[in-house]
C-alpha cells in the first residue's frame, strides 16, 4: 500500500479473461480510493479473440471504473512465450513476435523519450 500511495504513475496489469477483467475494475475502484489523482496506465494482458469480445468493450469497462485511464492490450502470444522459456532467453532476444512488437509499443508509450526509467532510492 506505501508503494502505490508513493508512487508517481501505476501501471495496472490485468488478463483479459472474466475473472482476469474482474478482479482489474476491482483493482481501479481500489487504486483510486488508495492513490486518488496519481496517473494511472491499464495494460490487459492476454488478449485474444477467442474470449468474445473486442478491445472496445474492455476500453469501455475500464472508462466506467476509471475515466480517461489509457488501457494497452498484449496479445495472447504462447508460441514467443514458450520458445523464449525453451532457450533461456528474454522475448527480445527471442526473435519477432507480436508480442515483443506490443511489448515494445507499450515502453515506448509508458516511457516516452527523455524519461528514462528509474530505479527508486532505496532506504
Amino acid at each position: 500500500m506505501e508503494a502505490i500511495a508513493a508512487a508517481d504513475e501505476v501501471v495496472l496489469v490485468g488478463s483479459a479473461e472474466p475473472t482476469g477483467l474482474a478482479r482489474l475494475a476491482r483493482a481501479l475502484v481500489d487504486l483510486g480510493e488508495l492513490a486518488p489523482g496519481t496517473p494511472v496506465q491499464v495494460v490487459v494482458n492476454r488478449m485474444r479473440a477467442s474470449l468474445g469480445w473486442r478491445r472496445q468493450d474492455i476500453v469501455g469497462m475500464v472508462e466506467g471504473y476509471a475515466p480517461g485511464v489509457p488501457v494497452h492490450f498484449l496479445p495472447e502470444d504462447r508460441t514467443a512465450v514458450d520458445r523464449a522459456i525453451v532457450a533461456g532467453r528474454s522475448l527480445t532476444e527471442s526473435g519477432d513476435s507480436a508480442l515483443r512488437t506490443a511489448v515494445a509499443d507499450l515502453c515506448r508509450v509508458a516511457l516516452p523519450e527523455g524519461r528514462p526509467a528509474q530505479m527508486p532510492n532505496s532506504r
